[in-house]
């Protein structure tokens, strides 16, 4: 649809063999960026990159390791809302890694860790 609406996990190189997450949630006229460039991960290996929601912060983590969480009360994603693997769905910005699986959990206290 026409909605501004998003919810991203993004992946950025650095140019130095190395990456750092970025996840971006909008909705409406809210939004929340977790995002550190400082911290960063060798390129050179398979991560494990979770977002978690509980109703009021959003977290995300590599390797089950908390990086950054911020409160985020009350998003809900519509039953409507499209899932884009490896390119946004504005097809922008087309992703060159490889994923190997994806696993969506509908609780976050269903994790497994």
């Amino acid at each position: 649809d026409s909605s501004n609406d998003r919810f991203l996990l993004e992946t950025r190189l650095t140019g130095k063999g190395t990456w750092f997450a970025d996840t971006f949630s909008r909705i409406g006229d809210r939004q929340v960026i977790l995002i550190n460039p400082k911290i960063v991960h060798e390129c050179d290996r398979w991560y494990r990159y979770t977002v978690k929601y509980d109703g009021k912060n959003l977290e995300h983590f590599i390797d089950e390791h908390l990086e950054l969480k911020a409160e985020f009360p009350g998003l809900k994603l519509p039953q409507s809302a499209i899932l884009s693997l490896g390119i946004r769905v504005t097809i922008e910005s087309p992703f060159s890694g490889a994923i190997r699986y994806i696993h969506l959990y509908p609780e976050s206290d269903k994790l497994p860790f």
